[in-house]
């Protein structure tokens, strides 16, 4: 037998730390450890890596087993009507639908691998911070608690104290009151003998009279309680559910809370942005010489719209499919929850297109004197929340509706907006529209969920003018907006307040003209006015002390 060498029994190197290595990224092609994995999984740019444990390097490895009814035969196949494992012996299951168990496998684990990753990068993330908090909150509480405990002693002993001294003025009562109860006794028995004694005289009449001057019929024991059976009776009467409640008053006890991680305590800005890709839309139809929207599907696909048409995109420019019945508006695409595209067509006619994008079904038809002008897919419900404005006069709303086109009770806003163009919604669920006034002016109004006004935003405070068009949001809950007047990207919080100039031209953008923020790779994807040119940016990253980059 041939001796391996030391080199080929050495286990493979993390490419990182070079520590033994146990985990394999597929997409990176790249040995890692444990710890270097964990920062892996959990890094915005890798978060949707593939990785895997060392021995699945090359390949998924899937180890056949026996069948459970016939111990000699291999389970090669799987009854999708069952859902159970089946060799070429299980008779019962004939005339059923089966597949190889090896392309189901793949198909599920094809699946199941988004959730897979949310959970690796996410869920376990956030599980890490809670413990963390909940541990950095035990000793606070510890002190709180013994506090309370010491609190419900004092109060307990007081009530104790109290209920010790009224059970002994309740006995004394009790011994004052047979005492008297065999007092009244006495004194009855003796008038009824006294009255006894005077009907047998009453034809004697010296005898009675004599009788009547040394013994009164009327003369009864009157004497007055002492003052602790007084004190006693009046506390018996004051003592009642009340009054024992009020010794614990301080005391209250409430209904735990569902711990949820704060996004300021995950994530933070990056100053200033990085650029991580560019890359142009490959022209189809006419005039697609400008990115007026984007809707992003997954962390590498979108739709992006120019002047009258639709293009799927990835990441290299290239076109997945294409849609020519599209409104010459602007913010007039959005997608699902689910991943269906939402737009509205030439004939302000609102369709949903099929995930095989085969497919196309009308949500809503045009119902004058409104037309739909933008809309959007709340990801927080699946409301569809669509800008409106009437064809005969200059006023506009926000409606809300479901997925399937049925109105909602929503206040539409009327009064609040003179031409809305492209609308989004906060993760507080407050609706944000930008909102034109003049040809070059314009503001971006919020209202709540039900659609009272909270807010309008004119533009930051050095006074310019303030022309908003593409708008998104954040991580962080900031409201993103192109401003076509400066040529920048401006970002406020969710209540209104300038904050910075996130993006500039000499940052890679010239002319931004259309948003949207991808809350899975929490990546920000710009359009310009002036081509067709795609800059995706990452302004938003982990805490420290959730990586360990300290």
């Amino acid at each position: 037998m041939n001796k391996q060498s030391p080199t080929q029994l050495k286990p493979p190197e993390c490419f990182q730390c070079k520590s033994n290595a146990e985990y394999y990224c597929r997409t990176c092609k790249q040995d890692l450890c444990v710890l270097c994995k964990e920062e892996h999984v959990i890094d915005f740019d890798t978060k949707l890596h593939d990785v895997v444990i060392d021995r699945l390097k090359y390949g998924d490895i899937i180890i056949l087993e026996t069948c459970k009814r016939h111990q000699n035969m291999i389970s090669s196949m799987w009854c999708l009507v069952c859902q159970l494992p089946l060799c070429s012996y299980c008779a019962e299951h004939s005339g059923h639908y089966v597949q190889d168990i090896k392309l189901v496998y793949k198909k599920q684990h094809e699946q199941h691998q988004e959730i897979i990753f949310h959970v690796k990068s996410e869920i376990m993330l956030y599980a890490h911070s809670i413990q963390s908090g909940i541990n950095s909150d035990f000793k606070p509480c510890q002190t709180e608690i013994l506090k309370l405990q010491e609190n419900m002693v004092i109060k307990a002993e007081r009530l104790k104290d109290q209920i010790d001294v009224v059970l002994e003025d309740i006995k004394k009562l009790k011994r004052y009151l047979n005492s008297k109860q065999k007092q009244q006794r006495r004194h009855i028995s003796s008038i009824q003998k006294r009255v006894h004694r005077s009907e047998q005289l009453a034809t004697r009449a010296i005898q009675f009279l004599l009788f009547s001057k040394n013994n009164s019929f009327y003369k009864i024991n009157n004497k007055t309680p002492s003052a602790s059976i007084v004190q006693a009776h009046s506390l018996i009467k004051e003592i009642n559910k009340d009054n024992v409640f009020n010794c614990l008053v301080g005391i209250s006890i409430t209904e735990p809370g569902k711990r949820q991680v704060r996004t300021e305590h995950l994530f933070k800005v990056m100053s200033p942005p990085v650029l991580k890709k560019t890359f142009r839309v490959k022209p189809t139809g006419v005039r697609q010489n400008v990115s007026r929207h984007i809707s992003c599907v997954t962390p590498n696909v979108a739709w992006v719209s120019g002047w009258n048409n639709l293009n799927l995109t990835d990441t290299m420019g290239d076109n997945l499919h294409y849609l020519e019945d599209l409104c010459h508006n602007e913010g007039v695409h959005t997608v699902t929850r689910e991943g269906n595209l939402v737009y509205i067509d030439r004939d302000y006619n609102i369709k949903k297109l099929s995930l095989n994008n085969e497919a196309k079904s009308t949500l809503m038809r045009k119902a004058k004197p409104w037309k739909p002008l933008c809309l959007y897919c709340s990801p927080l419900n699946g409301d569809l929340l669509i800008g409106m404005k009437r064809q005969d006069a200059l006023t506009a709303k926000v409606g809300r509706y479901n997925i399937e086109g049925q109105e909602l009770q929503h206040n539409p806003g009327q009064g609040l907006y003179n031409y809305p163009r492209y609308i989004t919604e906060n993760q507080n669920g407050d609706v944000i529209i930008t909102n034109s006034v003049l040809s070059d002016l314009g503001v971006i109004v919020v209202t709540d969920f039900l659609g009272t006004h909270r807010f309008s935003y004119t533009g930051s405070p050095k006074g310019s003018k303030f022309d908003p068009i593409g708008i998104c949001t954040d991580a962080l809950s900031h409201i993103l907006v192109c401003d076509a007047y400066t040529k920048t990207v401006q970002m406020i919080d969710k209540d209104g307040q300038f904050l910075t100039v996130l993006l500039t031209e000499e940052q890679g953008v010239e002319y931004p003209f259309s948003l949207s923020y991808d809350h899975r790779s929490h990546l920000l994807w710009v359009g310009s006015s002036q081509n067709i040119m795609i800059c995706i940016y990452r302004h938003i990253q982990r805490h420290e002390h959730l990586t360990g980059n300290h």
